[in-house]
């Protein structure tokens, strides 16, 4: 017979009355619920139920813990299969950090020496650098002596150039290249010739050149023209116009018939016979042939002409024009406008003056060879 649970409810249990209680205030001990009294049947489920819960929950708690365990064992082999593989990755990398590290080390290190190797040949640099001052303000004396020695020569051969009648550009530019030498040996003992040189070069700047080129592509020109001008033995005469308006004479048929024969004869012997003024009988004998060589040689005296114009030879250029003109006087026709506007052309060209006396540089010879004198003197 089981006894009846702590946990059954106040209403299983009877309060006794105070009637029933003793009077003396004594222990009072409830009268035991009947086994076989409704109260008692819940309290029997209920430890059954809590019973059989304790019975099934093992084995649950046993199959969790089997599942927790296989899935916290497969995490762990997960976790550490990422350790090594990520251990791995980093020996690898470490590896590679290794390799570069000593190609870095090898690099530096071939700098170091190169860098080493560079030092000493800037300290050897400046060691010659030293040297070649040394020596060059040694030789700066015996420099200047050089550049006065040239510089005099080069004035020297400008005047001779000058006075054969060489273009006076060429000079200027030989001064010119003779004052940046100058300048160069910023010395001021040489002032002087530096200013005469400066003198005689605005002179020659300013002496008027002829226009050579101009002259040459009118000699050209010429040259074109020589096949298109008329020869004095080739001028046909001009035929005689007759006005259709003029009056005729008096007369019948026959004698007008007569004069336009008269005329018709008269005008076929003239065909056949032509007399006219002759100046030089040479040009209206030329045959055909000659011709054509009169016409060569001409172009050859204008290509002399030219030959000579470009070599400043004043002399053989007047010669040759001249030889044009009185040829083209002489033998070509002197009514026909190309053979005046060529006659034209080539008085002009012979006016005109190859070039003047220029100046000679003659103040910076005189100062080159003063200074030159005065360093000798002192030397």
């Amino acid at each position: 017979m089981s006894e009846p649970s702590p946990n059954a409810s106040p209403e299983g249990r009877r309060e006794p009355s105070a009637a029933g209680r003793p009077a003396g205030g004594g222990d009072y001990t409830a009268p035991r619920a009947s086994p076989s009294s409704p109260t008692g049947q819940p309290a029997r489920a209920r430890r059954s139920r809590v019973a059989l819960a304790w019975r099934w929950s093992g084995p649950a708690l046993g199959v969790a813990a089997l599942v927790f365990a296989f899935t916290l064992g497969q995490r762990v082999d997960q976790l550490e299969g990422g350790a090594l593989r990520r251990l791995d990755g980093g020996d690898k990398r470490l590896a590679q950090l290794e390799a570069s590290l000593k190609v870095s080390q090898d690099l530096v290190r071939d700098l170091q020496q190169r860098q080493a190797l560079v030092d000493s040949r800037m300290a050897e640099a400046q060691s010659l650098y030293s040297q070649v001052e040394k020596l060059y303000r040694g030789l700066i004396q015996e420099s200047a002596d050089a550049v006065l020695a040239e510089a005099e020569s080069v004035i020297s051969l400008a005047t001779q150039q000058l006075s054969l009648g060489t273009d006076p550009r060429a000079a200027v530019m030989a001064l010119q290249e003779v004052d940046q030498r100058l300048v160069r040996q910023k010395d001021p003992t040489l002032a002087p010739l530096r200013k005469a040189l400066l003198g005689d070069i605005e002179r020659l700047k300013a002496h008027p050149v002829a226009d050579i080129a101009g002259m040459a592509a009118r000699i050209d020109g010429l040259i074109t023209l020589v096949e298109q001008l008329p020869l004095s033995s080739t001028v046909q005469p001009r035929p005689r116009v007759t006005d259709p308006n003029a009056p005729g004479r008096p007369g019948g048929f026959e004698e007008g018939l007569a004069s336009s024969g008269i005329a018709y004869l008269r005008e076929e012997l003239q065909k056949l016979i032509r007399v006219r003024r002759v100046d030089e009988p040479d040009s209206v004998l030329l045959a055909p042939d000659q011709a054509y060589f009169l016409r060569e040689n001409m172009r050859l005296i204008l290509l002399n002409a030219r030959l000579g114009m470009l070599a400043r030879n004043e002399l053989q250029f007047q010669t040759d024009v001249g030889r044009a003109i009185d040829w083209l006087t002489r033998y070509y026709d002197a009514d026909n406008r190309l053979v005046v506007g060529a006659l034209t052309q080539l008085k002009q060209l012979r006016t005109s003056r190859l070039g003047l006396e220029p100046p000679l540089p003659g103040e910076s010879l005189r100062a080159v060879r003063a200074i030159r004198s005065s360093r000798e003197s002192r030397g």
